[in-house]
């Protein structure tokens, strides 16, 4: 089964997100970070559950879109502190998606996919450091 696999922000960063940053367009109702996209579930099936911890960098926009970038490579997870987050994998094959970000906003019309173009084609860049938290999903096409 085809899909999209995405780290879904939890309630509290969602939150967070909101408290933070001023949405310039239409906001979002759920945050996500696409990991992998048109990807068969199997293949990740080991990561599917797992709740993760990363960093946001900066917000970018332009006339149409806004989008949250993250960094997703991350330390292993520090068995003496007793975190219940643990790291994605970090070696060269993961993650399979580049520039990953969190849509935050946009404008009535303009496809959210947009945001894919933000890293290279952004007018405005604003440094964002948020640690934020979520849960890998995998969203079925069907």
């Amino acid at each position: 089964m085809k899909g999209l696999l995405q780290i879904t922000l939890d309630e509290d960063s969602t939150n967070l997100i909101r408290e933070q940053i001023s949405h310039l367009y239409l906001p979002k109702q759920e945050y996500h970070v696409t990991l992998a996209f048109n990807v068969d579930e199997l293949t990740f099936k080991d990561l599917i559950g797992l709740k993760v911890q990363f960093n946001s960098t900066r917000v970018l926009s332009d006339n149409k879109i806004q989008a949250l970038e993250v960094l997703l490579v991350a330390s292993p997870m520090n068995q003496s502190t007793g975190s219940e987050f643990i790291a994605l994998p970090s070696n060269t094959n993961w993650p399979p998606k580049t520039n990953h970000h969190i849509t935050l906003s946009h404008t009535l019309g303009t496809p959210p996919k947009l945001s894919n173009q933000l890293p290279e084609y952004h007018t405005e860049s604003k440094p964002v450091k948020l640690t934020l938290s979520g849960i890998v999903e995998f969203k079925s096409f069907s």
